[in-house]
């Protein structure tokens, strides 16, 4: 009868903020490799399995009017989003990298990022055949004075 208690609960959070996104290519990027891949940097984790589908991220070729299909992977944190297009992106072309507004965060239920974002490019007229350079800086070896004094 009339009975009352208190239970405490662990700490926990509301998640009430919609992720954003950056991208490589940048918005307005020109001479754009034509191997590039397409880098989606989201503001928080998000929920890789109804992010990382073609229906939220896609490229689109602008002056075809076709879409550009990529192979899609997270990073570890599943907060980096990698498209790597099939085949190479075509030379002085323009692009559009779509984000759906429907990209979900890891929350539960997930939040929605409301609004799409996008970032158009545009493609260098050549490829890039310049292999990556490498330099090395050896380690200054030189002994310091008050060691080479302990050594002899």
């Amino acid at each position: 009868m009339g009975e009352a208690g208190t239970l405490l609960s662990a700490a926990f959070a509301i998640d009430s903020t919609a992720p954003t996104a950056t991208s490589i290519p940048a918005q307005g990027a020109a001479n754009v490799v034509l191997n590039a891949n397409v880098v989606v940097t989201f503001s928080e984790r998000m929920n890789a399995a109804a992010t990382g589908v073609a229906a939220v991220v896609s490229l689109f070729d602008v002056d075809r009017g076709a879409w550009s299909p990529m192979t899609l992977s997270w990073d570890g944190a599943e907060r980096v989003l990698t498209g790597n297009p099939l085949a190479d992106l075509s030379p002085t072309t323009h692009y559009r990298l779509f984000v759906n507004g429907s990209a979900l965060d890891a929350s539960d239920p997930g939040n929605p990022m409301g609004g799409a974002y996008n970032a158009d490019f545009n493609t260098s007229a050549t490829a890039d055949l310049e292999p990556p350079v490498i330099v090395h800086t050896p380690p200054d070896l030189t002994i310091h004075p008050a060691l080479t004094a302990l050594m002899l």
